[in-house]
């Protein structure tokens, strides 16, 4: 009667409060939204750092990205400038940069792929500040990864470029330098593999700082949302509950840093469920007893 039905009012506060736990609690327990984010962010930082040095001179004449030719060889060059076969070199340079700056916009199909399957780890951290965060993770954690994507790019580039016949003009001269001792071709592919990937790396981490610290840079969509300032948390007027002076705070959804913390929260979610079915069904029933 009138009694059972004060009692049910009186348990709405805490009702309404275990509601709005629940509510936090499942959607915590979902995988965290701001994943797609990161995974946007990468991509588009990807795709502007291969439009940039996929340009002419996209690598050449660049502090990070010119190329440096490794010992030996570099002693080898620097012999041949001396006795006058500048211009070979010249060459021989010309065309590995031009490959390298083949190879930046080939690989991007596969960089993107490498980029899908990369788990983010900690959002929360990713996000702590306005550094390239999650571009240092990716070049980090999927290095091997990111070298089987940049290698057949390199290689088609190569062959693209004439670096091989640039490459044997080179030491055909150097071996017709009177008084000096031949030799062989070296492999230079190694250190252009690293070079590249490197390369890459940094173009990226500029291009995420860049939209990180520069809001008009951001495309719209999941980038723009990831890096936009958190707002408040707000109750809509029609979910508030309004139960008085005991009235329970809303939760704002804690958002899980991994895995195992979201499946725990899962469970909880679900015993949450069964403790709230049981006290409704419990309130509700004290509707039908005499005061």
């Amino acid at each position: 009667g009138t009694a059972g039905a004060l009692r049910v009012m009186r348990s709405l506060p805490a009702l309404c409060g275990a509601l709005l736990l629940l509510a936090g609690v499942a959607a915590a327990g979902d995988d965290d939204p701001r994943r797609a984010g990161i995974q946007a962010l990468l991509a588009e930082s990807a795709w502007r750092a291969s439009v940039d040095l996929s340009r002419s001179t996209g690598h050449a004449g660049r502090a990070g990205t010119a190329f440096t030719m490794p010992e030996p060889f570099a002693t080898t060059t620097a012999l041949m400038r001396g006795y006058g076969y500048g211009r070979a070199v010249d060459a021989l340079e010309a065309d590995i940069h031009r490959a390298l700056d083949l190879a930046a916009a080939e690989v991007l199909p596969a960089l993107r792929a490498v980029i899908s399957l990369t788990d983010t780890g900690d959002i929360d951290t990713l996000l702590q500040d306005d550094t390239p965060r999650a571009t240092t993770l990716l070049c980090e954690a999927r290095r091997d990864a990111l070298r089987k994507a940049y290698a057949p790019a390199l290689s088609n580039s190569l062959a693209q470029a004439g670096y091989a016949r640039s490459l044997g003009i080179v030491v055909g001269q150097y071996n017709a330098i009177p008084m000096l001792s031949d030799i062989a071709a070296p492999d230079l592919e190694p250190a252009l593999l690293e070079h590249g990937v490197a390369s890459l790396c940094l173009r990226m981490a500029a291009e995420e700082q860049r939209m990180r610290k520069e809001p008009h840079l951001r495309p719209a969509g999941a980038v723009s949302e990831l890096l936009a300032p958190p707002a408040e948390a707000t109750v809509a007027p029609g979910l508030a509950c309004a139960a008085g002076p005991a009235q329970a705070e809303p939760l704002a959804p804690a958002v899980p840093a991994n895995r195992a913390e979201r499946r725990a929260q899962a469970n909880a979610a679900a015993g949450l469920r069964e403790l709230l079915a049981a006290s409704v069904d419990a309130a509700l029933a004290g509707l039908g007893r005499p005061g």
